[in-house]
């Protein structure tokens, strides 16, 4: 295994009570290699109060007293998720090096998980990262959440929410993954495709880069990894906006995070990176100092953490 959690667990948080304590439940390896992905529409009705997608390998899961509905909402999806995380961190497995199928690497800036959430099946995609890049994940879930939410299940995959953990994934040749961005599973790398022919990669990469950019995103970065077969969808999908650049005057509604007078100039196209949440290489969340080599300039009594 290429890392993993530490032999102890801490206790859940006060917000997160277990009620039934089926986060307790024994985690099986095996089982979760082998829990397939909801679909991209199963996300969807999800996301939008409406019925189970009959398709998705997980609907009986997800089924409650015969109902066609789902039986949570995403905000308590990401809930039941970070509970489960809490409690057991073997819930989560990384879909990187020998042993987990076809390898995805990490990227820059974070790594896949399978995350599957014991309580009804949900099964998801985490992408973890580590405290000192956490800010920039941030405003990427922003992207998700405030600019992109036309193009979720189409464009770009459902995204579900954002999750701190309370102890550190070590991941063999990444880090210490302490944060997550929960997403549905967009697909295969495009690169390892062989089903789809390269003119027809390209124009279904085409046809999702201008969805996106009609909303106001430049992806700027797509390389293979960022580039995803859906083949549920039988097109292509498209993540990690962290090095994506705005342009202003097609997001239909502006974000608080961006100055209106920036937003008023015709054309004004703008990296995210300027809008990043501000750090300075600390974790509010964790209360730990992301330096290398913290010095006299570590501002960390700003946030009242420890030098």
């Amino acid at each position: 295994m290429t890392g993993g959690p530490a032999a102890t667990q801490p206790a859940a948080s006060a917000s997160h009570a277990p009620k039934d304590r089926w986060e307790d439940s024994p985690v099986d390896r095996d089982v979760l290699r082998a829990h397939e992905y909801c679909t991209q529409r199963c996300l969807l009705g999800l996301q939008r109060h409406g019925k189970l997608d009959e398709q998705c390998p997980n609907v009986e899961r997800h089924r409650v007293n015969g109902s066609t509905h789902h039986p949570t909402t995403v905000e308590e999806l990401v809930e039941q998720i970070q509970l489960g995380l809490d409690h057991n961190l073997e819930r989560a497995m990384p879909i990187v090096g020998p042993g987990y199928g076809r390898p995805a690497r990490p990227g820059g800036s974070g790594a896949p998980f399978k995350v599957v959430s014991p309580r009804f099946g949900y099964a998801v995609v985490g992408k973890g990262t580590l405290c000192c890049i956490w800010p920039r994940l941030e405003r990427e879930a922003d992207v998700y959440t405030q600019i992109l939410m036309a193009a979720q299940g189409s464009a770009v995959p459902v995204f579900l929410g954002k999750i701190n953990l309370q102890q550190p994934y070590e991941l063999e040749g990444f880090g210490r993954v302490r944060h997550m961005l929960l997403m549905g599973y967009g697909g295969e790398e495009i690169g390892m495709v062989t089903t789809v022919d390269e003119w027809d990669k390209y124009n279904h990469q085409a046809t999702s880069a201008h969805e996106i950019e009609d909303l106001g995103v430049m992806h700027k970065d797509l390389a293979l990894r960022n580039v995803l077969w859906n083949a549920e969808l039988g097109r292509v999908m498209i993540i990690d906006f962290e090095a994506c650049e705005l342009v202003l005057d097609r997001i239909a509604e502006r974000p608080a995070w961006v100055p209106e007078e920036l937003a008023s100039r015709p054309s004004q196209q703008m990296s995210l990176g300027r809008f990043s949440i501000e750090s300075r290489g600390h974790c509010r969340f964790h209360q730990v100092c992301c330096h290398y080599d913290p010095d006299a300039t570590c501002p960390n009594r700003k946030y009242g953490l420890p030098p």
